[in-house]
């Protein structure tokens, strides 16, 4: 029994002599004249005090200080201050300072710059900031890290501008897709009433060549390659015609474009081989 009891006391020793000790954790006020305000030793079954730590300055700074046995350094020390429901926190880095058998560990919080979403809280919609430390080591049992909130912060000071709560902080609004619309076209009844003026043009013109005997005049030989450039340059205008008529009663302008550009190369394919025969 005696036995027993040895063993178990000896396995609980080197268990606290594993863990992190941190010794001497305080709180001090660097821009007031307030006393500091010593914490109760750190441990994984630290509770933090009920009561909030008030602060009644915009330009007051925190200062956590608390030091550790220089054989049990931990490789990651970080203190985080925000809204631990919310998700929104900020992290601090400490400022080290080795002596002998021993490190001290110095945090600062300069309240006056906190990020805006930080005083909002705290300064608009009055919610305690939560301030949380992390010490772990590298190689260490993960029982023996320490992730504790150490007190809460509450602002109770006034600020000339009052802080907002960012857009990108909370949900994003739905997105929702508008594929384009057809293209305006012009009005039906200016379209059909363009192509029958463009049709009544045309048949005046044919008219009125038969009236002055143009057709009976010009005879071309059929087997002649000059007849084949003539019909051809007058089927490429009539083409032409054609695509502007289809334009006007509402086809798409990137249609009109390509069916011009066909109808343009065989008037001018058409256009040249007749002037050079």
């Amino acid at each position: 029994m005696l036995f027993a009891q040895f063993v178990l006391t000896a396995l609980l020793s080197i268990r606290c002599a594993a863990a992190l000790t941190v010794k001497q954790p305080h709180v001090a006020f660097t821009s007031s004249r307030r006393n500091p305000l010593a914490l109760s030793p750190l441990s994984s079954s630290y509770e933090k005090p009920a009561q909030p730590l008030k602060i009644d300055r915009a330009n007051e700074t925190l200062e956590l200080s608390f030091s550790i046995d220089a054989e049990e350094t931990p490789e990651q020390a970080i203190l985080l201050l925000g809204s631990i429901a919310r998700g929104v926190e900020i992290s601090y880095e400490p400022i080290i300072k080795k002596t002998q058998g021993a490190s001290t560990y110095k945090f600062q919080i300069p309240v006056g710059k906190l990020p805006e979403p930080l005083l909002y809280l705290s300064v608009v919609s009055k919610e305690f900031l939560t301030v949380t430390l992390v010490l772990a080591g590298a190689n260490s049992d993960p029982t023996d890290n320490i992730l504790v909130e150490l007190f809460d912060v509450d602002l109770i000071f006034e600020l000339e501008k009052q802080p907002s709560w960012p857009a990108r902080m909370g949900p994003k609004p739905q997105i929702t897709h508008i594929f384009k619309g057809a293209a305006k076209t012009a009005p039906a009844w200016l379209t059909r009433s363009t192509s029958v003026v463009v049709a009544v043009c045309f048949a005046a013109v044919i008219v009125a060549w038969q009236v002055l005997g143009i057709f009976s005049a010009v005879r071309f030989p059929l087997t002649s390659s000059r007849t084949l450039y003539a019909l051809a340059f007058i089927g490429s205008v009539m083409g032409m015609e054609c695509v502007f008529v289809q334009y006007y009663l509402g086809a798409s302008i990137f249609v009109t474009l390509e069916h011009a550009f066909y109808a343009s190369v065989g008037s001018l394919l058409a256009g040249a081989k007749l002037l050079q025969s």
